[in-house]
């Protein structure tokens, strides 16, 4: 009787097993988008799987790619490089979302080339011990949202297409955000921009920094040098603005900047700016009256 019950089990437990496989039985474009949440390294070992997961790999619209450890070797840096150029040259799609982070020092050519395969791409990410280069015949009407933080190396135009023109080309930018070394004058005229994050810092030379975005909303600025080559304009839709300023050269920059974002309804100032403009002796500077912030609701200050 035991002999019979297991063998009537068994086609039942077979049927369950083939059943359980739910994974593999979803489109393409669903297990793509399920695989776009991990590293690209491990989407990538999905391929062993199966002949059908062979090639998914190739489709998935986000990649990722990060060595953020100090004590790697070069070997892997190289190893990462390659991955990087392996995985463009096998796309059979656009890109969607492109995430490079490494510690460890990156040929500006390299990005430059990555850059020109991003033709489609929304989001852009880069960041770490690298110096990009911008392809001045790559333009990326798709781009909504960029990153661009370096550890070490300088932001310089020195060679080949500088930031600026870079951005001028991303016509449909929403989102940005610049962390490093300013050594260059940079504009950022964009006239869909609705988040901006600056955390900026200088060797020697002040460069002019022009903002001109109408339908900014958000200001977080960030920067060790506050002086009077900022040309800001165009600010008055800046609903929240959080300042850190923690050298100020110029005081009438700075008053024009408040100025300029008079409506906004959330204020944050470091304990920095608050001893800048607690200094700042109005009559000796013959500055106009500080400005008004009628539509403020939350007003924060960082206490250190």
């Amino acid at each position: 009787m035991a002999e019979e019950s297991s063998e009537a089990n068994q086609p039942q437990l077979k049927k369950t097993a083939i059943s359980s496989d739910l994974l593999s039985n979803l489109p393409d474009d669903l297990i793509c988008h399920i695989l776009s949440f991990l590293p690209t390294r491990d989407a990538y070992r999905t391929s062993l799987l199966s002949k059908r997961w062979r090639f998914l790999c190739t489709k998935v619209p986000d990649l990722s790619f990060t060595l953020l450890s100090y004590t790697s070797s070069h070997s892997l840096r190289e190893l990462l490089i390659h991955s990087v150029n392996t995985v463009l040259l096998q796309r059979t799609q656009s890109i969607r979302k492109f995430t490079f982070s490494c510690f460890h020092s990156c040929e500006p050519y390299h990005v430059s080339a990555w850059i020109s395969k991003g033709l489609g791409i929304v989001v852009l990410k880069l960041s770490g011990n690298i110096q990009p280069k911008f392809p001045s015949s790559v333009r990326l009407p798709s781009l909504k949202i960029f990153h661009l933080e370096l550890m070490r190396y300088i932001i310089s135009n020195s060679d080949g297409h500088s930031v600026s023109n870079f951005l001028s080309d991303c016509r449909n930018l929403e989102e940005l955000r610049i962390d490093g070394y300013l050594n260059f004058p940079v504009v950022i005229s964009l006239q869909f921009l609705k988040k901006l994050k600056l955390k900026l810092r200088r060797f020697r030379n002040l460069h002019e920094l022009r903002i001109d975005a109408p339908l900014l909303e958000f200001l977080h600025m960030n920067d060790d040098d506050f002086a009077n080559n900022y040309n800001i304009v165009n600010l008055s839709n800046v609903d929240r603005a959080n300042l850190k300023i923690y050298k100020c050269l110029d005081f009438d920059s700075l008053f024009k900047l408040f100025k300029g974002i008079f409506n906004v309804k959330s204020l944050s100032l470091s304990s920095s700016t608050i001893r800048f403009l607690s200094e700042c002796n109005l009559e000796c500077l013959s500055l106009p009256e500080f400005p008004e912030f009628h539509n403020l609701v939350d007003f924060r200050v960082e206490i250190s």
